[in-house]
């Protein structure tokens, strides 16, 4: 009996570890639309967003939204919100800091433009969403300077070339900048 009590305390906490607190919505207000994100449920990884389209850009919103008014972008592969720049939506998908995409929708069409592959961390610069990409260059000891600590770390390496997609005309301008990255 003693076994048994002890048997369904321990699945009791460790039920109790995996429950999360609802978080409540974080709203993103740039230029004529706000974009609610809402942690997915149950566990789950990655953001729903609900789109509100202002009127005017002055236009005062508050959050959360309202369901009448807007649409909805489900979450599908683990996306969090990265930013916006004019009718552009831009999420950042993935679970793990490699192997991460990029998701553009354009929501004046509400419609998903763009989706590619990316590594390591993506920002906004102006007009230029500035990216890292995995090359099949190969790692020596003069284009990677950490090499031994990342082999003693027990990490494989790799190049990435930085890369910039102009948000305005959707061309990529591949660039000479790399980086030597662990890769577990």
């Amino acid at each position: 009996m003693r076994k048994l009590v002890i048997l369904l305390a321990t699945i009791g906490l460790g039920y109790a570890n995996f429950t999360q607190a609802t978080e409540p919505p974080k709203c993103y207000n740039e230029g004529h639309y706000v974009v609610m994100g809402t942690a997915v449920p149950d566990d789950n990884v990655g953001t729903n967003f609900t789109i509100y389209k202002k009127a005017k850009a002055s236009e005062k919103v508050t959050c959360p939204l309202k369901k009448n008014s807007t649409w909805t972008i489900p979450n599908n592969e683990a996306e969090y919100y990265l930013g916006q720049k004019g009718d552009l939506l831009i999420l950042d998908s993935g679970t793990s800091e490699q192997g991460r995409s990029i998701i553009i929708w354009n929501l004046a069409q509400r419609k998903k433009i763009k989706n590619f592959p990316y590594e390591a961390s993506a920002t906004i610069k102006g007009n230029n969403l500035v990216y890292w990409t995995r090359s099949k260059d190969k790692v020596t000891p003069q284009n990677c300077p950490n090499l031994k600590q990342f082999k003693k770390a027990g990490l494989d390496t790799a190049i990435d070339y930085q890369e910039l997609l102009d948000l305005k005309t959707l061309k990529v301008k591949k660039t000479t900048i790399k980086q030597c990255s662990g890769v577990s």
